[in-house]
C-alpha cells in the first residue's frame, strides 16, 4: 500500500509540472536564490476561494508556486524548524512531512520522496531586505500530500487550495445534525454576530421575510439541543445597532427543521459564513463593498471605495515588495472573491482586492475585505491619506515631505530639520493647550509645498505644512508634554530643533496599558498540567496593575475579564488613550522539547516606513534586565518581531514571554503566587528604570 501511495504522490508532482502560469498576473521581482539573482512572480494564493495575504509573498518560480514555510499553518498544519539541519517538519493529523533546505529528498512518514529541482525548498532573499532570508517550500507538493485539492484558477490566474471536502454520499448529506449552541459574540470590532454550532454539517436556507426586518434561517435535517436543554424555543433580547432580538426553536419534525429568526433594526446586508468543517455558521451584518473607481475631486485623482455603511478599517505596511494594506472590517465583496485593478495613481501602480480569510492578527469571526495598494519600485516611505465620507472611503497618495523635512531619533532626543534653500527669518510659537509647535516662514523664502507626514512615535503625531498668501506654517503636533531647543541661527537656511519629552512628569500623568494575552475562547497555550496561558497572563497582569496603581500611575488593562479582545483592538485602546507605555504579557510553549525554558522580551525595530520610528530597544532592555534580576530566570534574549500589538501601538511597547508552560519545572513556578509576584515586581521596576531616563 505504501508503494502505491508514493507512486500517486510522484504522479501529482508530474501533473503540476505541466501547469501553465500567466505573466500578466502579479509583478516580476528579482530574488536571490543560492547566491544568484533570478526572476519570480509574486502571486496571491486562494484558500477556499479567499485570497491569503502574507508578509512574505508567495512566488511562482519557473512553473512552481513557492510559499513561506508558515503558510501551511493557515489551514491547520503544525510547523517546527530545526536550525542545525535547516529542516522543517510539517504535521497534520497522522501525516508528517520533512523537508530540508536545498535537499531534493523529502520524507513522508519516514519514507523518502525525490523532488524535482524546481520543487526543492530554498532560502530566498528579497531585494529590499537582503539581510533576511526566508524559507520557501513547494506549495502544491506539501498541500497535496496533506490531503487537499490543489490547482490553478484560470479565471483569476492564481493557484488555489481547497480544504473543504465535498460529501458525495447522499445518505451522509441527509444525516441528522444536532444544534449544540447558538450564541452572540464579537470579533475585532463592536459589531455583534450570531454563532450557530452543530455536531454535523449545517445545511440551511435564508431569507428576509417580505415586508419585515426579520431574517429567517432554516437549518434542514437538524434537531435543537442547545446546551443540552432540549428543543424548547428561546428568545434573546439584544442591544445592538444591527439587530434587537434572536429567537430559535425546533420549527418542525419530519422534516426536522431548526428555525433561527433575527429581528434586524433595518433591512440590512448580511453574510452567513461556514467554518472549514461546515459545523459552525457565523451570521454577520456586513458592509457590502461594491465599487472601486478612480475619481477626480478638486483636480486630484483619488481612489474611491463604495460601501453601504460607514467603513471601518485598519492600515498596515508590508514589505518585499512594498505595499500598503487596508483591511475593511465587517465587510464583504458584492461580487467575486478576488479582483485586480490596473490603477496608475502617483506611486500606486495597482490595486488588489480580496475577501480575506482572517489570520492570527484577527478573530476567526471577522469578515474582512483586504485592499492592497501595490507601490512602484524605488518609492520609499509611501504615504496615503484616507478619508471617510458618508459610506465611502477616499484614498490618495500624498506628497512625500521627507524630501524637505528631516526627523531623526537618537535615544530620547528627536531632531527636526526644515531643509530650506534660502536664508530666511522664522518665528517659532508654542501652543501647549492644543499640543502644537508652529514654525512660521515667509512663503517667498521657502519652496515647501503643502502636505503632511505621520510620525506617530509616541511623542510626535504628525507634521503638517500649511500655506497662505503670506506665510508657510509648519505645525508639529504632539501628544505628550515637550521641551524644545532651537539649534539653528536666527537667520539660516536650515531650521533645526531638538525636541524631548518633558520628563518632569508626575506618575499620575503617566499612562500605562497592560495587556493580558489571549482570553475568552482563545486560551493561548495549554500547560503540561492542562492549565491555560490566558489565566497566567491575567494573573500576572493584574499584579502589575495593582502595583502600578499603588505607586500612583494611571493604568489601563486591555481586558479585565476573561474575554477575547482582538489584537488590533488592544493596540487601539493604547493609541486612543495616548499611553506612554504598552506591556503585553504572555506565556511560551514548545511541546516538542519540554526541556526548553527561559524568558524572552520582544520589541519592534525602528523603521520610518512603519508606524514606529522610535527605537524601542531601550524599553525592552529595561524590562528584560529587571525581570531577570527579580526572578533569576534564564534569559533567552531581547528579540524583535512585528507582533500586531507591538507593531500597531504608537508608544514604546514590549511583549513578554514569561516562561515555557511546556516545561514542567517552569510551569510549576509560573503558576505559583510567589513567582508571579517576582515577575510583576520586575516589570514594575523595568518601567520605573525606563522613566528615569526617558
Amino acid at each position: 500500500m505504501r508503494r502505491y501511495k508514493l507512486i500517486f504522490i510522484l504522479s501529482i508532482l508530474m501533473v503540476f509540472s505541466t501547469i501553465t502560469v500567466f505573466a500578466e498576473n502579479g509583478d516580476n521581482i528579482l530574488i536571490s536564490m543560492n547566491g544568484e539573482k533570478v526572476s519570480a512572480r509574486e502571486v496571491p494564493v486562494l484558500l477556499d476561494g479567499q485570497a491569503l495575504e502574507s508578509e512574505v509573498p508567495s512566488l511562482i518560480y519557473i512553473d512552481r508556486t513557492l510559499v513561506h514555510l508558515r503558510f501551511v499553518e493557515s489551514y491547520g498544519a503544525e510547523v517546527s524548524w530545526e536550525q542545525s539541519t535547516k529542516t522543517a517538519t510539517v504535521t497534520l493529523e497522522d501525516t508528517t512531512v520533512k523537508l530540508s533546505i536545498d535537499s531534493p529528498f523529502a520524507y513522508l512518514n519516514g519514507e523518502v520522496i525525490v523532488l524535482d529541482n524546481n520543487s526543492i525548498p530554498r532560502l530566498i532573499t528579497f531585494p529590499k531586505d537582503e539581510d533576511n532570508a526566508w524559507t520557501m517550500i513547494p506549495f502544491a507538493f506539501v498541500s497535496q500530500i496533506l490531503g487537499y485539492d490543489v490547482g490553478y484558477d484560470e479565471v483569476n490566474r492564481v493557484p488555489y487550495i481547497n480544504t473543504k471536502q465535498d460529501i458525495e454520499d447522499p445518505d451522509e448529506l441527509d444525516s441528522l445534525a444536532t444544534i449544540t449552541n447558538i450564541y452572540i459574540d464579537k470579533g475585532s470590532t463592536d459589531k455583534q454576530k450570531i454563532v450557530i454550532k452543530s455536531d454535523g454539517k449545517i445545511q440551511y436556507t435564508s431569507q428576509v421575510l417580505p415586508g419585515t426586518n426579520k431574517l429567517v434561517i432554516d437549518i434542514k435535517n437538524a434537531k435543537l439541543n442547545v446546551n443540552s436543554q432540549g428543543d424548547k424555543p428561546r428568545s434573546i433580547s439584544v442591544n445592538d445597532d444591527n439587530f434587537t432580538k434572536l429567537d430559535y426553536s425546533q420549527y418542525s419534525y419530519g422534516p426536522d427543521v431548526v428555525r433561527v429568526v433575527i429581528t434586524m433594526t433595518d433591512r440590512l446586508e448580511y453574510d452567513i459564513v461556514p467554518s472549514t468543517d461546515e459545523k459552525t455558521n457565523v451570521v454577520s451584518f456586513v458592509n457590502k463593498i461594491d465599487g472601486f473607481n478612480i475619481v477626480n475631486i478638486d483636480d486630484q485623482d483619488l481612489i474611491l471605495i463604495e460601501g453601504n455603511d460607514k467603513i471601518e478599517y485598519n492600515v498596515m505596511r508590508l514589505k518585499n515588495p512594498e505595499r500598503i494594506v487596508i483591511d475593511i472590517m465587517d465587510a464583504s465583496l458584492s461580487y467575486g472573491t478576488y479582483h485586480e485593478f490596473p490603477f496608475d495613481l502617483g506611486f500606486i501602480k495597482g490595486v488588489r482586492v480580496s475577501q480575506f480569510l482572517a489570520d492570527n492578527n484577527y478573530s476567526s469571526l471577522d469578515r474582512i475585505v483586504r485592499v492592497v495598494l501595490d507601490i512602484k519600485d524605488g518609492v520609499l516611505d509611501p504615504l496615503v491619506k484616507i478619508d471617510n465620507v458618508d459610506n465611502d472611503l477616499i484614498i490618495y497618495p500624498e506628497k512625500n515631505l521627507w524630501e524637505d523635512i528631516s526627523y531623526e531619533i537618537n535615544g530620547k532626543d528627536r531632531f527636526l530639520t526644515i531643509n530650506n534653500e534660502k536664508l530666511t527669518q522664522y518665528v517659532i510659537q508654542s501652543y501647549p493647550e492644543i499640543k502644537t509647535l508652529e514654525i512660521i516662514i515667509p512663503s517667498d523664502l521657502t519652496e515647501l509645498e503643502e502636505g503632511h507626514v505621520y510620525v506617530k512615535d509616541g511623542l510626535i503625531e504628525e507634521i503638517e505644512v500649511i500655506k497662505d498668501n503670506m506665510n508657510t506654517l509648519i505645525q508639529v503636533k504632539y501628544n505628550k508634554s515637550i521641551i524644545f531647543e532651537i539649534l539653528s541661527k536666527e537667520i539660516d537656511t536650515n531650521i533645526a530643533l531638538l525636541i524631548n519629552r518633558n520628563l518632569d512628569v508626575k506618575p499620575s500623568e503617566r499612562i500605562i496599558v497592560i495587556d493580558p494575552g489571549h482570553g475568552g475562547d482563545d486560551p493561548g497555550a495549554i500547560s503540561v498540567t492542562g492549565r491555560y496561558e490566558k489565566d497566567l497572563n491575567f494573573s500576572v497582569a493584574n499584579k502589575v496593575f495593582q502595583g502600578l496603581i499603588e505607586k500612583g500611575y494611571n493604568v489601563l488593562m486591555t481586558r479585565d475579564t476573561d474575554t477575547n479582545i482582538g489584537l488590533y483592538e488592544r493596540a487601539r485602546i493604547a493609541n486612543e488613550n495616548f499611553a506612554d507605555l504598552f506591556i503585553s504579557i504572555h506565556g511560551n510553549s514548545f511541546p516538542d522539547n519540554r526541556a526548553v525554558s527561559g524568558l524572552e522580551v520582544y520589541y519592534m525595530r525602528a523603521d520610518k516606513s512603519q508606524i514606529k520610528i522610535e527605537d524601542q530597544y531601550p524599553f525592552a532592555k529595561s524590562i528584560h534586565d529587571e525581570i531577570i534580576k527579580s526572578t533569576g530566570a534564564l534569559s533567552r534574549g531581547i528579540k524583535t518581531n512585528p507582533y500586531v500589538v507591538i507593531r500597531e501601538t504608537k508608544m514604546s511597547a514590549v511583549l513578554i514571554e514569561s516562561g515555557f508552560l511546556s516545561n514542567p519545572q517552569e510551569e510549576s513556578l509560573l503558576y505559583s503566587d510567589e513567582y508571579q509576584n517576582y515577575l510583576a515586581e520586575g516589570i514594575i521596576k523595568g518601567i520605573e528604570s525606563y522613566f528615569e531616563i526617558y
